[in-house]
């Protein structure tokens, strides 16, 4: 039985994570073994349990690495690969541990000129922002005001909007202001 460092809920009563040495997840024809190099953080990170949770359970629910391991119905990927992913709800843990499972359909194969920490980030933030610019269905010349615009969903909308011509408005605290200067187009 090999073990592996990991963030865990320690039982379902208690919002408490601490570090632990729990089992490298099995697993399934359908999932690989990833080697987790970075994990996006969120609030929902330590929330985000699913019902049949065994605990001390792995929390997260993004992730950037290695296939370190896959099985036979895994074919469009190899041993090696570096892959973003995502483990929300499942009941094998998520991806705040050295190795994570995670099923072929949560796989993406991550560009070379990313890093892993920037891979890590992009799941869960940049999903919800792509499917939310997809149904506001805006146009170039379009106007968009985007609240907490520093926020992760934020950042992202931003950069969405103005790489297609959309007019963007954000509000800001002043302590956020740094965050999002560089995707904001200035007008004089």
């Amino acid at each position: 039985m090999s073990l592996m460092k990991a963030f865990v809920r320690t039982n379902a009563k208690t919002d408490e994570v601490e570090i632990a040495q729990v089992t490298l997840p099995e697993i399934s024809e359908e999932e690989v073994l990833v080697q987790v190099e970075a994990f996006g953080v969120g609030i929902h990170d330590r929330y985000f349990i699913p019902k049949d949770a065994h605990f001390p359970y792995v929390i997260g629910t993004e992730g950037a690495g290695k296939i370190a391991k896959l099985e036979s119905n895994v074919t469009n990927f190899s041993v090696g690969d570096r892959v973003i992913f995502t483990t929300n709800l499942q009941p094998k843990g998520g991806a705040w541990a050295e190795y994570a499972a995670a099923n072929k359909e949560t796989l993406i194969s991550m560009p070379d000129q990313l890093t892993y920490q920037q891979g890590a980030a992009i799941p869960v933030a940049g999903k919800t922002a792509l499917e939310s610019m997809r149904e506001l269905d805006l146009n170039a010349g379009d106007t968009l005001f985007v609240a907490g615009a520093s926020g992760a969903i934020g950042t992202y909308v931003i950069q969405l909007a103005t790489a297609l011509g959309i007019h963007v408005l954000v509000r800001l605290l002043v302590k956020t202001m740094n965050t999002c200067s560089p995707l904001v187009q200035k007008k004089p």
